[in-house]
């Protein structure tokens, strides 16, 4: 398991790859890359990179979480319990439709994804543990790799991973986001606000 981190204090955030044994391969190498030569100078970033010797089991099967790496990951959530928190996943292109699906929520039960550009998709992380493990101002991401990615989608993931470790607050994240991708976060925001709409514990991210 790669586990590094960097700052002290708070606010903490968490990021997470791995989380499907087979991933690691893609996500490890971009958390090495994402933590070089940054600076942590408000709050800590925890970096985990976890198994690869886990069976694919999806986030959205309740029976994740009571796998290998699920137990993992819900124990870095419950010992550093992160205002900011964020899962890099990997899929494969022939699934790049089925993820961005406008019709996902009706067929499997959560929102679709939302690609940014070349393919790297975002969206919030599985409702069993944003409903249960975070509180409401947290704000918590997945984006979504594809495999093969080309290397401007390599720059793009690294961009963000790297502006959200150097954001404080929810509000900052979202500046930042909506800079560059105003159309793709109003559509996310949209989307997460009409599934979690009967929560009012939940800010949708």
């Amino acid at each position: 398991m790669f586990f590094k981190v960097l700052g002290s204090s708070n606010p903490t955030r968490l990021f997470v790859a791995g989380i499907h044994g087979d991933e690691e391969a893609i996500t490890r190498p971009i958390f090495e890359m994402m933590i070089k030569d940054i600076k942590i100078t408000s709050g800590r970033l925890i970096v985990v990179s976890l198994s690869r010797d886990c069976p694919y089991i999806s986030t959205l099967n309740e029976a994740y979480y009571d796998s290998t790496n699920g137990k993992k990951l819900l124990e870095l959530i419950q010992e550093y319990r992160p205002e900011i928190y964020g899962e890099l996943h990997t899929y494969k292109r022939d699934n790049h439709l089925n993820l961005i699906d406008p019709e996902r929520r009706k067929n499997i039960g959560v929102p679709p994804f939302t690609e940014l550009e070349e393919k790297v998709l975002i969206g919030s992380v599985s409702p069993f543990i944003r409903t249960c493990e975070f509180k409401k101002e947290d704000f918590c991401f997945t984006l979504e790799m594809p495999d093969p990615y080309s290397e401007k989608a390599l720059q793009i993931v690294l961009h963000i991973l790297r502006s959200i470790s150097l954001s404080s607050s929810r509000d900052e994240i979202l500046e930042k986001l909506r800079e560059h991708y105003p159309r793709q976060i109003r559509d996310v925001e949209k989307n997460f606000r009409e599934f979690f709409r009967d929560m009012k514990n939940i800010l949708f991210f």
